[in-house]
């Protein structure tokens, strides 16, 4: 089973910090959008999607808080396609520190085109993900997530071959 995912290594910076001396809730959204960002760099050609005026755009965004991060950490984050249906794609992300999850989450995100102000689905969505990057099988995909953790393990076997 094929894997879609991607993973970064974020600096918390000091205004990420709030009152109570930890990151602030929002800094993760702003880490899952960095990470969804590469995921469509990586996979789906964003420049080009964007030059036919289709954006990749956040239908909802769940996050579970499990260990409060402060200045000094150092997160790292893993996304990965959780599946697709209907136009509509889900996405897994952790955060974490040292081998244990900080927060984990998932996005629904839809393909929107702007010059007919609504979500792409059907051939048009196979055409413009699936074709380039094999996704799509049926009207679901078949990239489930085992777990985030054997990302994490294949990342790092990678990032010791370079």
């Amino acid at each position: 089973m094929n894997q879609i995912s991607v993973k970064l290594n974020f600096q918390i910076k000091t205004y990420d910090i709030d009152i109570a001396g930890h990151v602030n809730n929002t800094v993760y959204i702003k880490w899952f959008e960095d990470l969804r960002t590469k995921l469509f760099n990586e996979y789906f050609n964003l420049p080009e999607l964007l030059s036919k005026n289709i954006y990749p755009v956040v239908v909802s965004t769940e996050i579970h808080y499990k260990k409060f991060l402060k200045l000094f950490d150092k997160p790292i984050g893993v996304l990965c396609i959780e599946y697709c249906n209907h136009g509509i794609i889900t996405l897994k992300s952790e955060i974490r520190l040292n081998g244990k999850i900080a927060a984990g989450g998932k996005q629904k995100c839809a393909l929107f085109d702007l010059n007919k102000s609504k979500v792409v689905n059907g051939k048009r969505f196979q055409k413009l993900i699936g074709q380039d990057v094999g996704l799509i099988t049926s009207n679901r995909v078949n990239y489930k997530i085992v777990s985030v953790d054997s990302i994490e393990r294949s990342f790092s076997k990678s990032d010791s071959m370079s």
